[in-house]
């Protein structure tokens, strides 16, 4: 009985313990830079902060702290253009905080002469157009952007998130337009097993927050979310799928509890450049 006793008191403890840790480790905030290299017959560069999976309700981080980022990254070297990967907000309830937030971005975006575009994610999918909208970033879900740097033309393409329940998977939005590069927003990183028209060379996602809670038998793929890519451990970073070069960012906020343990929200600084053979 006392060992009993003894046990459920350790548990508790540990339990304690990784709450409070949880609670910390969502404060603490990684600057993720990662460079990008394709190949082509042209030449091709930018530089990209993206940051994804706001869920507002449970971000602790400020958005003054992704602004500072910000511009002390544009004094560094210039940042082209600011991305956001979808997830505004839990629920409903909590869009206001959210566009509180993105629209102060955008306001220092708009100072710096910086274009922020974004697209949705599959907890936006409870958001109007015109709430989306009024989050002060260019949605282009959906829908295609082009970015003008050096003459040269990139295409940004935005696949939008039809939630969880009843998912289809988007096509590629077409383009009659010429482009140097094509960049894919694509919130869920599944996507790429059901890209349909044109292949993009480059995804940027979220979604998987890096696990949020990471577990060492990877309990929260195997048993708590039906994502394909993570079950075969692509959480988090980039990786070469034939070529495609996917990157996933674990994301700034967190969703169902207000925790992370060893998965630290982060910004992503990405260079992406493409080199003439």
């Amino acid at each position: 009985m006392h060992i009993l006793i003894y046990i459920l008191i350790f548990l508790l403890v540990l339990g304690l313990l990784l709450a409070i840790w949880g609670c910390i480790e969502a404060r603490m905030l990684n600057i993720q830079k990662d460079s990008i290299v394709l190949s082509g017959d042209k030449n091709v560069s930018l530089r990209v902060l993206y940051f994804s999976d706001l869920h507002a309700e449970f971000c602790f981080i400020p958005a003054n702290r992704v602004i500072d980022i910000l511009k002390k990254e544009h004094t560094q070297s210039p940042i082209d253009i600011v991305i956001f990967g979808g997830d505004i907000c839990n629920k409903i309830s909590g869009y206001q905080k959210g566009a509180n937030y993105l629209n102060k971005i955008a306001l220092a975006c708009q100072e710096l002469g910086i274009p922020f575009v974004g697209t949705n994610g599959n907890h936006d999918v409870t958001l109007s157009s015109r709430e989306i909208d009024s989050c002060g970033f260019k949605n282009i879900s959906g829908a295609n952007y082009m970015l003008n740097k050096d003459n040269q033309i990139i295409r940004f393409s935005g696949v939008a998130d039809s939630g969880r329940k009843n998912r289809q998977w988007m096509d590629t939005p077409s383009c009659n337009d010429e482009y140097d590069m094509h960049i894919m927003l694509s919130h869920n990183p599944d996507q790429y097993l059901y890209l349909k028209g044109d292949k993009p060379e480059v995804m940027l996602c979220g979604h998987v927050h890096g696990g949020q809670i990471r577990t060492p038998i990877g309990i929260e793929f195997s048993l708590l979310r039906k994502d394909e890519l993570p079950r075969k451990g692509i959480i988090s970073g980039l990786h070469d799928k034939n070529g495609l070069m996917l990157y996933i960012s674990k994301g700034i906020g967190c969703v169902f509890l207000p925790f992370r343990i060893g998965s630290r929200p982060e910004i992503n600084i990405i260079s992406i450049s493409k080199n003439q053979k």
